[in-house]
């Protein structure tokens, strides 16, 4: 089974300009991320861009990069694009402001494709009782079937202790993806759904549209770097692992 990570890397951000290229330890966020992700069982790894400026950073470190178009609004869509190029059994979406992403998690991924080969959508979710997350819209929560296939997902808590309002126990969605060619393209099939807009949630088109998404558990919580905040926070992470 062939497999190939994508990388979607837009240098644009409303809250973090230029976010992927701020230096981190001495390298851009994105080169700590494509280190990651060239650990694990992936076949092969690309960036995926529409700026020159990432374009020409990733190739100054070794990375395989290829542009793409402007015009896409999400990082799927981006993905798609190198999938029309590149063909493979299974495509793994990865977040471009994840410089610690565990390359157990995308390995897991890999996995549960090669053992269940019907599942067309991986994604993965982590067990929280964090109160600060749990009021957060901006923390995606999910809930899942007796299958580990998804239910929902919602920037609102769900589900909701009726019974005990105040303990709070949810799934956290991690925004990693792995796709079919096939689950690829009825994405671009399908409209853009009602709770795709309302919730802003990209996934929640194919689950308006009946197509499963499998949920793997994991103990591995998403840093992910969107604010100046994040960034500072991923900095003393950063010491804290050199000096380990």
């Amino acid at each position: 089974m062939y497999i190939i990570g994508v990388i979607p890397a837009r240098l644009k951000s409303t809250r973090l300009p230029n976010k992927l290229l701020l230096d981190l330890g001495g390298k851009p966020i994105i080169q700590h991320v494509w280190e990651q992700c060239i650990k694990t069982k992936l076949n092969k790894v690309i960036v995926a861009t529409d700026s020159i400026e990432i374009f020409n950073v990733c190739r100054s470190f070794g990375a395989c990069v290829e542009m793409t178009s402007a015009e896409h609004q999400n990082g799927t869509e981006r993905v798609i694009e190198i999938a029309d190029r590149y063909p493979a059994d299974f495509y793994i979406n990865i977040q471009g402001d994840e410089p610690f992403i565990a390359p157990e998690l995308i390995d897991s991924i890999i996995e549960e494709k090669r053992i269940n080969t019907e599942v067309q959508i991986i994604t993965a979710a982590h067990l929280s009782n964090d109160e600060n997350d749990w009021q957060s819209p901006n923390v995606v929560k999910v809930v899942l079937d007796m299958k580990k296939d998804a239910l929902y997902f919602s920037r609102a808590l769900i589900p909701y202790n009726r019974n005990n309002p105040r303990k709070i126990s949810f799934y956290r969605h991690i925004g990693i993806y792995g796709y079919s060619y096939e689950a690829l393209k009825l994405y671009m099939k399908y409209q853009n759904s009602y709770l795709e807009k309302v919730e802003n949630l990209e996934q929640l088109r194919f689950l308006e549209n009946g197509v499963k998404i499998r949920v793997i558990l994991t103990n591995y919580e998403s840093i992910g770097v969107d604010t100046q905040e994040d960034f500072e926070k991923a900095r003393l992470i950063y010491k804290e692992i050199r000096n380990e």
